[in-house]
């Protein structure tokens, strides 16, 4: 009898702890989106009956702040019935996405948004290089602090800590963003936004070719919109970021203020960022994104971005069989490659380009270990005239002359011309002799007799790894092979 009772106690402080463990899986039926910007996202319309009605217990929302009037508490969810982002907002784009995505959905499948916006807000607001610097806020409109207070000053940081608790019950399948009035026509908010989202996935350890954006366009032209012509350069994020995707707002009314729409507007372009989304699902794409340390090796050619900022565009031609990369950039545009992750080259000497022929325009290699390309803190190389370019690693100082960039932190690196002009790189390598390639380039020796493994940064394998790996081939040639 006593053996009896300790095999029940054993049996059930094992379901016990099973129970447990099983709590803290992630569901992967339960897809999670987050939604940040500005006054549009926020919701700007009062919610109507159709819109107060609960859609059920498969779409739900994780408060992102108290609610007292509601009764809802910052890191709990709750049925996502309006108003998603703070006491005193209205209706938003998400409303209608996620009603829209559980109508088209198998049942099993339950949808969650993580929800922050503050209207008026800059791009810069969820950069937290500007929006954490001392003084950033002085000046500012009354109405505006308080908004951002409710999120402790840092929206940004908010919506990181929302969905690192979000991820704990569900997997993050999107971002929904509605943000341009306060940056109207701005060409430098591509490259903000993409920084923002770049960090988004640093940290939430998310696949940026899993990971679309959605973005949705301010009230347009035809409806008497006040900064329609920022939809021209949200016409141009799927350039800048490969898995970003533009939702119309072709037709949606708006307030009669030119910046907010209507109740009806919002389910409208909710919709059609479901829709979206839905066709994304159902029909998947590849999205090369620009390469991170563990996917490939840091300079391949097949990986080089022509359009980190503004469209350029690059091709292959064969002269003297070599196989160059003939890159244009845009106007002040920005090609070469970025790394989601930081790439280390601090062990190596030297960063070799060499060029078909002389560089004969205003060219200038630029390295960065921030995702920021606006700012002066990197490092920057005139390349007019050389056919060969030799840069120590050790010795990058930025722009300022105040500071160096981190060899084994670069977030960015490649080269910006005159528009128009070409440039013919035909390799880019790592040495430390200034001469010699290392790493996977080196030449064949009796070691690599047989295949030999190397990581993608160069690094000797005993034996394959998961993930990407480098093989040499007896006869110096190398290929990609890919260990589950």
């Amino acid at each position: 009898m006593k053996h009896f009772y300790l095999t029940i106690l054993c049996a059930c402080a094992m379901m016990l702890c099973s129970i447990g463990i099983n709590a803290q899986t992630p569901d992967p039926n339960f897809h999670i989106y987050l939604c940040f910007g500005q006054s549009n996202m926020e919701g700007n319309a009062t919610p109507e009956a159709q819109d107060k009605k609960s859609p059920g217990t498969r779409f739900k929302m994780l408060s992102c702040v108290d609610m007292p009037s509601l009764g809802r508490k910052k890191g709990s969810w709750y049925a996502a019935t309006p108003p998603l982002c703070r006491q005193g907002t209205g209706l938003t784009p998400a409303d209608y996405f996620g009603r829209t995505m559980i109508e088209n959905l198998p049942d099993s499948i339950s949808i969650g948004v993580v929800h922050v916006a503050v209207g008026g807000a800059p791009i810069e607001l969820f950069d937290e290089d500007v929006s954490q610097v001392k003084g950033y806020f002085d000046n500012k409109e009354g109405w505006y602090v308080n908004y951002c207070k409710e999120y402790d000053m840092n929206p940004y940081r908010r919506l990181i800590d929302m969905a690192k608790i979000a991820q704990k019950k569900g997997v993050i399948k999107g971002i929904l963003f509605h943000q341009g009035c306060s940056d109207n026509t701005q060409k430098e908010w591509l490259m903000k936004v993409k920084k923002v989202y770049t960090r988004i996935c640093d940290e939430l350890n998310l696949d940026p070719q899993e990971t679309p954006i959605l973005a949705g366009e301010t009230v347009g032209q035809k409806e008497g919109g006040a900064c329609w012509g920022h939809n021209a350069i949200i016409a141009q994020l799927p350039n800048t970021i490969k898995n970003a995707h533009v939702i119309s707002s072709a037709g949606c009314p708006q307030r009669g203020d030119g910046l907010h729409f209507t109740a009806e507007g919002y389910r409208m372009i909710g919709k059609r960022y479901a829709e979206k989304m839905l066709d994304i699902m159902n029909n998947p794409k590849e999205y090369v994104e620009q390469p991170t340390a563990p996917d490939c090796f840091p300079f391949d050619k097949m990986y080089l971005n022509p359009s980190i900022y503004q469209k350029g565009t690059v091709s292959f031609p064969s002269i003297n069989d070599q196989n160059l990369a003939n890159i244009k950039t845009a106007e002040n545009g920005f090609a070469g490659w970025e790394y989601f992750k930081p790439l280390d080259l601090s062990e190596y000497k030297y960063l070799v380009i060499k060029f078909y022929s002389q560089v004969r325009t205003t060219t200038i290699l630029k390295i960065f270990d921030k995702q920021d390309y606006w700012g002066t803190n990197h490092f920057e190389y005139k390349l007019k005239g050389l056919t060969e370019a030799v840069i120590d690693l050790k010795d990058l100082k930025t722009t300022d002359g105040k500071g160096v960039v981190d060899p084994s932190n670069i977030r960015m690196l490649g080269i910006t011309n005159t528009a128009g002009s070409a440039v013919y790189i035909s390799e880019v390598f790592l040495s430390n002799d200034g001469e010699t390639p290392v790493g996977i380039f080196q030449p064949a020796t009796e070691a690599t007799a047989k295949p030999a493994y190397y990581n993608v940064n160069g690094v000797r394998l005993n034996a394959p790894q998961k993930g990407i790996n480098i093989v040499k081939k007896a006869d110096g040639t190398t290929t990609k092979i890919f260990k589950k």
